[in-house]
């Protein structure tokens, strides 16, 4: 098992961009966990017609995040695909309240951007770096 030292948030910054998408799935659920959250992480859920697939589910205190973890090999176009995935995350955001109406949930974008937080469309947008931010803040 491959293992990485991170001692300052630039060593944090680069290992989000050179990581595999399923190590940054993972080192996305470790800091919910890290949170208290409990997590699970590449769930399928399926109704009598369709499914839907979900990069993280992270629960606590009676809130549910959804999370989509998003990398582009490229900058070019982030801002569009940044909307498509907005759109296709509340779909699915959608999807799950239908299956889970008692759940207070909240769909949540993770990409390895510098910044902070923004909503988008009741989307969260959160930049990996602010995320434990965004966990004690919100």
């Amino acid at each position: 098992m491959e293992t990485f030292e991170i001692n300052s948030i630039e060593e944090l910054e680069k290992l989000s961009e050179k990581v595999t998408w399923q190590y940054f799935e993972k080192l996305v659920a470790f800091i919910f966990e890290k949170n208290d959250y409990d997590v699970k992480r590449n769930v399928v859920l399926t109704n009598s017609d369709s499914k839907r697939q979900f990069d993280v589910i992270a629960k606590k205190n009676n809130i549910t995040y959804l999370i989509e973890c998003k990398r582009w090999k490229s900058r070019v176009g982030v801002v569009s695909a940044i909307q498509d995935a907005v759109e296709i995350h509340l779909e699915r955001g959608k999807f799950y309240s239908e299956l889970f109406p008692e759940e207070q949930t909240y769909p949540l974008l993770v990409m390895p951007l510098q910044g902070m937080p923004e909503n988008h469309q009741d989307v969260f947008i959160v930049p990996l770096l602010s995320l434990n931010w965004f966990l004690n803040n919100n």
